[in-house]
């Protein structure tokens, strides 16, 4: 071969060959075996980047020549015995410090090799030539010692090449630390997430084992023992990182990662601070930090771990590493040596903060923030790190328009003026944000979807101008869904007379940015059943758009047709309507997207989960008295269609939240034990690792209050199970079901409303005397008049004799007293129950005992 590799095992080959013929002055030496080892893996990594770089899968070259450097280090192994048995043993030394330095870079390279470039399923020969290296020096290190001092050579130059040797080691433990995790990116990831812990814990036992041997090994041997290097923790630190990635976390592992002792990015943090002390005085690259600041950012894919922790932990936490890092950086304990790596930091931060949807204004501010700390070290640094880009504006974007705070779209169009104080010009995606922070200001209402629209007509004056942004179909959806989130702007004229223009523009242009897609159809649909109407002809003017948009596209004139989103928004609007023939026409939707789907062989048009829980909450709102029936049967197509092996159809929290909230308002005799049945089944999937069925405090109202409207004799008892259930695990890290009042006021209901006999009553009694003990001591409950007036209206339902009640009544209204909660709804249901308690009562009420009264009604 021609290559530089291929030349010097040709010549390797040759010197051998002529050596076992006869030739002794010809025999391949440590420093030959070294020489060629290297010039094989130089043109194996270059083959491997131009064959990555060509998109080429032909690994046969590759795997050809990397044999001959395993062959190369195989006779370099049995050259180096020869040559030492050979040696007498009053010589004392073996071999020289340099063919020493040979030997230990030969195996350094093969280590480079075989971490970057895989010869077949075996993933181990990295790990191996690691052995091999440790066991050669571990064998030999008092002769490599000895060869040092025979050197002959002066204190600089054995200090160097002492240093080289340690670099040498040094990187062959970080090329066997990121061994298995480079060969897997060839693979795009490792096959699951077993495989990539197994992985992260092969690595850490390699890297305390580099710490082990550094620890016991005597000073003047620390350049073939050396401590763990920045690099070195931070291959370590990339192995924990990766368990982390999005696409490992299914049901069974998060269930793996919820059993382990540390978590990943927890292991990630502690390495980097192990780290801190370690380099004590000595500055450390910023990446590592990048590293660790990804792994945080990740958490929130992981049920398993966000859901044992409060709302903004991982925020807090990247934003005090962050701070931390650049803290360290003023005192010159960090350094950048990519100028990208402040900006870099910074966008994994805003990232985050755009993922946290339910942020809202907090999450806003927080990326607000860090923006003025970025311009802060981009002026310090005189431009030299920290220069936000379009990616890192259309990630403050993006959080700014799911805040839905009033402010965020001022602060939208602010940060367009940001954007040219930095040279930074927008794009289609920077206008597209500050379009929908307008869309979604007040979420359920927008004020002026006109400031919307005039977003659009600025793109569309700059396409006109020079071509430079486009007015994408993305812009125009945004601007309708603004229009269609309006109570006083939405018009349907207005609606598709933006359609019509996206449209037209298309037929001209022949862009496929101009293409009127599913998402477009979804907010037409959407914008047009909102629309203001005399009784239901908007959703009526909706379901016929629809049919319009199905026939365009199947005779040919439209390519891409409504999709699931356009159905389930219009699932939606039937949700929110109150036309009495609702759930008829939920159902025919639900059959139209079923059948057209079969039909088109379409997936995009079948019914997912979001379609399933819309209509059975559909059926939780109507009145009709088979709607509980109704719903099992679509449930059970629901599951049977997730068992089918469609995971997007997959019931879901809010799925069988609804389908309990069906049978709380059926009345029907056994509804209280259906919506138990439903609780527990979700309480052991979870239990069984199926976190995204943890039960929240919704769906414990929701089952606590079914029992309460039911008419079953123990109906107070069981109320009052599911609540210990609930407190049970809250107590056990489930922060969703932390116990609110209007909980515990559905279990005062079930308490009063017990209409069994005698001992029934007794028992509701009791659980009645249970609740205002738990009011005393769980701080999480903060009752209202509500509460009081709901516990002596249960009491007087409970005991019918005023003489036993009257200490009953007592407590709970000195309770009530002493928390400030007294208004004029406690003063009448006092009356009503225990009247000579309340005639007793001052004229003035002092103030105190309604300070905590949310509003005090007039003439109290």
């Amino acid at each position: 071969g021609g290559s530089p590799g291929e030349k010097a095992l040709g010549v390797l080959t040759l010197l051998t060959n002529v050596y076992t013929a006869g030739d002794m002055f010809l025999k391949p030496d440590v420093a030959l075996y070294s020489h060629t080892i290297a010039a094989v893996r130089n043109t194996l990594l270059d083959w491997q980047s131009r064959r990555i770089f060509q998109h080429d899968e032909d690994r046969s070259l590759e795997k050809e020549l990397a044999g001959g450097l395993l062959d190369a280090l195989e006779r370099m192994e049995s050259s180096l015995k020869e040559e030492m048995k050979n040696k007498k043993k009053d010589e004392g030394i073996q071999l020289s410090l340099q063919q020493w330095t040979c030997a230990i870079r030969a195996y350094a390279d093969g280590l480079a090799t075989f971490a970057s470039i895989s010869i077949g399923d075996d993933e181990k020969i990295a790990e191996e030539m690691l052995s091999k290296l440790e066991n050669l020096i571990a064998t030999n290190s008092a002769n490599i010692v000895l060869s040092v001092d025979d050197a002959g050579m002066n204190d600089t130059d054995t200090q160097n090449r002492l240093n080289e040797i340690q670099r040498i080691v040094e990187e062959s433990y970080t090329s066997a630390l990121s061994s298995r995790l480079i060969l897997s990116k060839e693979k795009g990831s490792f096959a699951d997430f077993e495989s990539a812990l197994n992985n992260a814990i092969t690595s850490e036992g390699i890297f305390h084992g580099m710490s082990h041997r550094s620890q016991e090994s005597p000073p003047d041997m620390n350049f073939l023992f050396p401590q763990p290097t920045p690099g070195n923790y931070r291959a370590l630190v990339e192995c924990w990182c990766e368990l982390l990635r999005k696409h490992y976390s299914t049901p069974e592992a998060n269930t793996a990662m919820a059993n382990m002792k540390e978590l990943p990015h927890l292991k990630a943090e502690s390495l980097l601070k192990q780290l801190e002390m370690q380099q004590a005085g000595q500055p450390i690259d910023g990446s590592i930090y990048v590293n660790v600041l990804w792994a945080w950012s990740q958490v929130l894919n992981w049920p398993a771990i966000y859901r044992q922790n409060q709302y903004y932990f991982a925020a807090n936490a990247v934003d005090e590493l962050l701070k931390r890092t650049m803290s360290r950086y003023e005192n010159g304990s960090v350094t950048f040596h990519w100028d990208g790596t402040v900006t870099k930091m910074y966008n994994i931060v805003y990232r985050l903060n755009s993922k946290i949807f339910k942020g809202g204004e907090g999450a806003m501010k927080r990326s607000l923030k860090l923006l003025d700390q970025m311009e802060y070290w981009y002026r310090q640094s005189d431009g030299a790190i920290a220069q936000p880009d379009a990616f890192s504006f259309g990630l403050i974007l993006k959080t700014i328009s799911n805040s839905g705070a009033k402010s965020s779209a001022s602060n939208a169009e602010r940060i367009l003026q940001r954007m040219e104080d930095f040279g930074v010009k927008p794009r289609e995606r920077h206008y597209l944000g500050v379009i929908r922070a307008y869309s979604r200001v007040g979420q359920m209402d927008v004020p002026d979807p006109r400031k919307a629209e005039a977003i659009l007509q600025r793109v569309k004056e700059i396409y006109n101008e020079n071509k430079s942004v486009k007015p994408t179909t993305a812009i125009y959806s945004a601007c309708i869904s603004a229009y269609g989130g309006s109570k006083r702007h939405n018009s349907v004229s207005k609606v598709m007379e933006l359609f019509e223009e996206l449209k037209e523009l298309h037929k001209e242009t022949s862009d496929d940015d101009f293409r009127p897609d599913s998402m477009l159809y979804g907010a037409v649909l959407d914008a047009v059943s909102k629309a203001r109407s005399r009784g239901d002809s908007s959703l009526r003017q909706a379901l016929q758009l629809l049919d319009k948009m199905e026939m365009n596209h199947d005779i040919g004139d439209i390519e891409t047709g409504p999709n699931r989103y356009a159905y389930t928004n219009l699932l939606h609007a039937i949700s929110q309507s109150r036309v009495p023939d609702g759930v008829s026409l939920a159902e025919d939707l639900m059959l139209r997207m079923d059948n057209r789907s079969r039909q088109l062989n379409d997936e995009s048009i079948r019914p997912d989960t979001h379609a399933y829980t819309t209509l059975i909450q559909i059926f939780a709102g109507s009145a009709q008295s088979d709607a509980v029936q109704r719903a099992q049967k679509w449930f059970k197509q629901m599951e049977k269609q997730y068992e089918d092996g469609d995971p997007l159809s997959k019931p879901n929290k809010v799925t069988y939240t609804a389908l309990i909230n069906c049978w709380r308002r059926s009345d029907l005799a056994d509804a209280g034990e259906e919506a138990d049945n439903i609780l527990s089944m979700m309480e052991t999937k979870s239990k069984d690792g199926d976190l995204d069925l943890k039960p929240d405090a919704y769906v414990y109202a929701s089952a606590i209050d079914t029992w309460a409207r039911s008419k079953s004799d123990g109906k107070a008892v069981r109320a009052w199970n599911i609540y210990q259930r609930m407190k049970k695990q809250y107590s056990r890290g489930n922060m969703e079901s932390k116990p609110n009042n209007v909980i515990m006021c559905s279990i005062i209901k079930a308490c009063g409303y017990t209409r069994g006999d005698r001992e029934d009553k007794q028992k509701a009694l009791k659980v009645l005397l249970e609740c205002m003990a738990e009011l005393k001591t769980a701080k999480y409950i903060i009752p209202t008049p509500l509460t009081y007036r709901s516990l002596l209206n249960a009491a007087k339902a409970l005991v019918g004799d005023d003489a036993k009640r009257r200490a009953i009544s007592a407590t709970i209204f000195e309770t009530c007293c002493r928390n400030g909660q007294l208004d004029a709804t406690v003063l009448e249901a006092l009356e009503k129950v225990q009247p000579e308690l309340y005639v007793k009562l001052p004229g003035d009420i002092p103030s105190k005992w309604k300070r905590n009264v949310a509003q005090v009604r007039s003439g109290f």
